[in-house]
């Protein structure tokens, strides 16, 4: 089985380069992969924030709408409230 951390380890540094397609790709990867893990709704956000970087309003809104969909009160409800707009 793939290793979580290590699979997160790999959407953060493509987030932390700028490779924000690749970043939003791996966050992806993760929720697919470990929908389970602790570290799956910071993947979702940060997945979220890619795509808002990447300037895809689409798939931002898109991907902001599964966040709440999936983490109706989540930590970062508020601000993804406003990109789900």
């Amino acid at each position: 089985a793939p290793d979580p951390a290590v699979d997160f380890r790999a959407a953060m540094a493509a987030l932390d380069v700028g490779d924000d397609h690749e970043a939003a790709a791996a966050f992806a990867h993760f929720l697919v992969n470990h929908p389970d893990d602790p570290r799956a709704e910071d993947a979702a956000y940060l997945r979220v924030i890619a795509l808002q970087r990447a300037r895809d309003g689409g798939a931002t809104k898109e991907a902001a709408l599964e966040y709440l969909r999936r983490y109706p009160r989540g930590f970062r409800r508020a601000e993804v409230e406003r990109l789900s707009r």
